[in-house]
Formats: C-alpha cells, sequence, structure tokens
C-alpha cells in the first residue's frame, strides 16, 4: 500500500483510528497492515509522520505523496488524482 494513503489501519475511513495507529507504530508498535509508516518520505519514522497524517485528515495535505503522484493508480499523474487526494481527505476511500 502506498503511503500516501491516509487510511493506516486500512478500515476504509481516514479518521481519529488512523492516527492512533500511526502513533502505535511510531512508538514501536505492531504495523500489521504493513504500511509505510514514513509519510514524508524523510527516511524517519518520528513524530513529523503523525504530524503529516494530522495534517492530512484535518484538509491540509502536505507533499508526502511527491514520491508517487498517481492517487488513483490509472498509470497517468493528472486531475483525476488530485480529485482521488480530496476525496480521501474528505473521508472517501483509497483508491
Amino acid at each position: 500500500m502506498l503511503a500516501c494513503c491516509p487510511d493506516m489501519n486500512v478500515d476504509g475511513n481516514v479518521d481519529q483510528d488512523d492516527v492512533a495507529y500511526m502513533i502505535n507504530v511510531v512508538g514501536g508498535g505492531a504495523n500489521p497492515t504493513g504500511i509505510d509508516p514514513d509519510l514524508n518520505a524523510d527516511g524517519n519514522v518520528d513524530q513529523d509522520d503523525v504530524a503529516a497524517l494530522i495534517a492530512t485528515i484535518a484538509g491540509n495535505p502536505t507533499d508526502f505523496c511527491r514520491d508517487d503522484p498517481d492517487i488513483n493508480h490509472d498509470g497517468n499523474a493528472d486531475q483525476d488524482d488530485v480529485t482521488a487526494f480530496i476525496n480521501l481527505i474528505a473521508g472517501g476511500p483509497c483508491p
């Protein structure tokens, strides 16, 4: 799963439960979904990644999708990816 999907616990919702999941992973807890917790792609899994997730859920997305802008996985980085990302932030499912 791509790090740019803020549904960290892969339950189909982007919400406080994802923040709790991320805090657990950053603290050294289990990561059963196998999602890449380095959301800001700085090579470290730390509080900055939790902050990136919170900002995204709050509607202030960070640039943590910069390594793979093809959010909807259609092979193109275009307006449809922007729409998919906005839908994610609004609580829609991960594409």
